[in-house]
């Protein structure tokens, strides 16, 4: 019971402790060991984080009656940065202070039997906080006495969590087999607001403006995901092999938008559309996704190498819905509609790590890994996807491991860098005028550079008689 109130108390302690940016397929790693070779774990994870892994290898470490892994208090800086949305070299900036988030996991042999474990563990898979802010303001080119003005405020929230409960039996000396069953809970809202406005400079006299606000959200609970687990480990060489399945059998889910859009053509002239609704969730998928470990050793040190293929999932719909604003009072009813479509790439990300011991208790551990960009390009939501999206990142990372009392103490340090040039619609604010300004943007190169670095600390506590 006193493990079980020591679980729950550390769920409750990750609930309100997580921060961190984007979220792709490996954005996060977990554990001590799995941290500082940066996921290169399928193969040689030896602790509770195995439930997460690969849990066929949950059964194959040391007999501990009761073990905790922990994940704690990881400080993190992240910084994503734009140019060219708004013209030529003009940049925007999201910069980030929080934790990254952790992971908890208990594990114990049920009814003393040292060939069968069992994990439960509650993690933050992907948390992600987005907000770009700019406002410019300028004398409009060629114009006599005409000011713009631009405000953008952006900012995408995504929360998933993970809870799970795995089994693994030690069929063999050298075999080991798994399985974990999760539990997701998804939230996810994007807000686009944009305000564009062009004054008379010497009356203060509005001329023209365009304010649109583009807001959707939607949740998805209870989804499950199971995921298959074998290990294999001989004296010197140790294989790992998972397949996570697509997420199925949703509990409950919803959605809503809201649109609000101004136009002012002239000070006479100006029209207005907005809407408020909830919406049905037409679909959410994840993919299936199948992942490959080796370690070995080279002298003295073990080299660790992790790879995991996720499937495609092509373009399907979120949100899909018509509304009258007017709810039929008006004697004209204009309808508006709201379509928000995503879809996953094929991707593969690889991670390789080495460990070399320092002393009986010591061990310098360093780690590299992708973590490639997944997301379709969505047209009809090109330009929020560029805003809401951080390039493919590669991550190197360094550290100690410490044996301290039979438990495992980590530190180190994750240095994450990327950068892409996308083709985007632009909003060249240098050369918009009264006569433009409702036009389409142009299309044009925009580039994001994103960076990141997180203090690892983590803990393995195991309990032995």
């Amino acid at each position: 019971m006193k493990y079980f109130i020591l679980f729950l108390f550390t769920l409750f302690f990750y609930s309100v402790s997580t921060a961190q940016v984007d979220a792709h397929y490996w954005t996060n790693q977990y554990g001590g060991r799995a941290l500082l070779l940066n996921g290169a774990v399928i193969a040689s994870t030896d602790d509770e984080t195995a439930v997460f892994y690969n849990p066929g290898a949950m059964a194959m470490g040391e007999d501990d009656d009761f073990s905790l892994s922990l994940s704690f208090i990881t400080p993190s800086y992240a910084s994503l940065k734009t140019r060219n949305y708004f013209g030529q070299s003009r940049s925007i900036k999201d910069t980030e202070f929080g934790f990254a988030p952790g992971l908890a996991a208990i594990g114990f042999n049920p009814f003393k039997y040292d060939n069968f474990r069992v994990a439960i563990t509650s993690f933050t898979r992907f948390k992600s906080n987005l907000r770009f802010r700019y406002r410019t303001l300028f004398k409009v080119a060629d114009a006599e006495n005409q000011i713009y003005e631009a405000n953008l405020d952006f900012n995408r929230r995504l929360s998933e969590r993970w809870v799970g409960v795995g089994a693994s039996w030690r069929v063999l000396e050298v075999l080991g087999l798994g399985v974990t069953q999760f539990f997701t809970f998804h939230s996810e809202s994007t807000d686009f607001g944009l305000r564009q406005e062009i004054f008379d400079g010497s009356t203060n006299e509005l001329q023209a403006g365009w304010r649109s606000r583009t807001k959707y959200s939607f949740n998805t609970n209870g989804r499950m995901i199971t995921k298959f687990g074998l290990s294999l480990q001989f004296d010197k060489f140790k294989l790992g092999l998972t397949l996570t399945t697509p997420s199925y059998q949703e509990l409950w889910g919803k959605a809503s938008y809201e649109l609000d859009e101004l136009k002012v053509f002239s000070p006479d002239s100006l029209t207005l559309a907005t809407n408020l609704v909830d919406a049905e969730l037409l679909d959410y998928q994840t993919p299936l996704s199948i992942g490959i470990g080796l370690d070995f050793p080279i002298g003295n040190n073990r080299i660790s190498f992790s790879v995991e293929y996720f499937k495609s999932i092509p373009n399907y719909t979120l949100i899909n819905d018509t509304d009258d604003p007017l709810d039929g009072l008006s004697e004209t009813p204009v309808t508006t509609n709201f379509t928000v479509s995503t879809g996953n790439r094929r991707v593969t990300n690889f991670a390789l790590g080495c460990q070399t011991p320092i002393s009986e208790k010591s061990t310098l551990i360093w780690g590299f890994r992708t973590d490639f960009n997944q997301r379709r390009k969505q047209q009809e939501n090109l330009a929020l996807q560029i805003l809401s999206s951080t390039p493919s990142v590669a991550h190197i990372s360094l550290g100690n491991l410490l044996e301290v009392w039979n438990s495992k103490f980590s530190l180190g340090l994750d240095y994450g860098f990327g950068f892409s040039n996308t083709s985007s619609p632009q909003i060249d604010v240098t050369k918009t005028n009264v006569e433009n300004l409702f036009d389409d943007p142009n299309v044009g190169k925009v580039s994001s550079r994103f960076q990141s670095l997180i203090v690892i600390i983590a803990y393995d506590f195991s309990y032995r008689k």
